[in-house]
């Protein structure tokens, strides 16, 4: 049981302050733009591109930083860090010289620091829990979403319809701030073999080769590149799809996507069974056709029953995105050394989001020209073709000799915690 280790509770309750955080910010930073600086389709694609830049120029760096510092100093250090660069925008708002192009570079920088706090969290994760305790530790982190998508995004919409959206950033920094302080209280000696030191580009030609090697982390980071570009462009459109053409209100926004609790909560619980009749690899499959499925639902999405259309899309999406990405990390993590965690990491997540700038550069300019449903159902087709050719690659064959994750952890876990995904979908 993950909780019996203090250091794990710290990182619990300081990642639950970090979702927390995401949750709010996942709203807001983009109305700042939608509502306060009136961004064009185009405008929203080029700000996601911008915040997602930075994994494709600094994640394999990051990865042999987080392979050769102590991990949980540099998550303390990344996270202290994305605190201060998040006052810019409320900051600099209340100071009347936000404009689109501020937004861009804040978006770069958050981006930039989230680079380089994602690999380490989860290498810490695998630093504290043992490798049989991988997927139900991973499992409780992501399913702390399902709580926190209670009330987050429909607190995050009461704040905005209050305060507007960039004072409600003002709560993401406090949030962010008590994250840092539990962390800065763990007491922790990684027992993981660092790497001799040496130049930069042999660590990150040594992670390069370990994914060439593997044919299944070959064909994850294949199906995750394409897969990201789709969701990156969706993601881009998503606020302003709502806002706009649905004409949701903030509070309507939150509590819509408040309404994707349920769809965590079910992959939470689902993704043991799924990974028991399935094998991680095609429950990674299933997870993230089912959560293109849901775009499709957003762009089906009638007017005069928008928002309970948009809800229920957006059950569907974080079903199959938790469901997708518990089994993709676990399996990531259980093939791979180590000592080779955070290269591993790093070079996937670099991989994976390879495209995903110009997705939502792409998408953006489909919706400026084509329309909002035109760009979600092109996502929404590409996403479902992708998975069903997939299933005749490597991750839809199951070892049944190698050992099995949920053989040696049991049941499937409570849920509890959760990229942005992002996250959620390791954004």
């Amino acid at each position: 049981m993950p909780f019996r280790n203090r250091n794990y509770r710290l990182l619990w309750i300081a990642n639950l302050m970090a979702s927390f955080a995401g949750q709010v910010s996942m709203i807001a930073f983009p109305l700042v733009a939608v509502r306060n600086l009136h961004a064009a389709e185009w405008e929203m694609g080029v700000l996601v591109a911008v915040e997602v830049l930075p994994f494709v120029l600094f994640s394999l760096p990051a990865g042999t930083l987080v392979d050769r510092l102590p991990t949980h100093k540099v998550v303390t250090a990344a996270l202290a860090s994305l605190t201060a660069v998040t006052v810019i925008v409320p900051l600099s708002f209340a100071l009347g010289v936000l404009h689109m192009g501020g937004l861009y570079v804040a978006g770069f920088l958050m981006g930039s620091v989230m680079c380089v706090e994602g690999v380490a969290s989860q290498v810490l994760t695998t630093e504290l829990v043992s490798r049989q305790g991988l997927v139900k530790a991973n499992a409780w982190l992501m399913g702390t979403e399902s709580g926190l998508k209670l009330v987050a995004p429909a607190a995050a919409g009461v704040l905005i319809e209050t305060v507007g959206a960039p004072g409600t950033l003002w709560v993401e920094v406090v949030l962010l701030a008590i994250a840092v302080a539990v962390l800065s209280r763990m007491q922790h000696t990684a027992v993981r073999q660092r790497p001799a030191a040496s130049a930069t580009w042999p660590l990150i030609r040594e992670g390069l080769q370990v994914v060439r090697r593997s044919p299944v982390l070959r064909a994850a980071a294949a199906v995750t590149m394409i897969w990201q570009l789709l969701w990156h462009g969706v993601y881009a459109l998503l606020v302003l799809y709502a806002t706009r053409d649905l004409a949701l209100s903030a509070l309507q926004l939150g509590l819509a996507t408040a309404c994707g609790a349920a769809g965590v909560l079910a992959g939470t619980l689902l993704a043991g069974r799924v990974d028991r009749a399935f094998g991680l690899g095609r429950g990674m499959l299933i997870g993230l056709a089912t959560a293109g499925a849901g775009w499709g639902l957003m762009a089906l999405a009638p007017p005069a029953h928008a928002f309970v259309a948009f809800a229920l899309a957006y059950v569907v999406m974080d079903f199959g995105l938790t469901l997708g990405f518990v089994c993709y990390i676990s399996l990531r993590q259980a093939v791979t050394a180590d000592e080779l965690l955070g290269r591993v990491t790093a070079t996937m997540r670099w991989l994976s989001l390879l495209l995903a700038p110009l997705g939502s550069a792409m998408f953006g300019g489909i919706a400026q020209h084509a329309g909002m449903t035109t760009a979600f159902a092109i996502a929404s087709m590409g996403c479902i073709v992708l998975m069903v050719l997939a299933a005749f690659g490597a991750l839809a064959r199951r070892d049944r000799s190698a050992p099995h994750v949920w053989a040696v952890t049991g049941n499937a876990p409570s849920p509890s915690r959760g990229e942005n995904a992002a996250t959620i979908a390791e954004r």
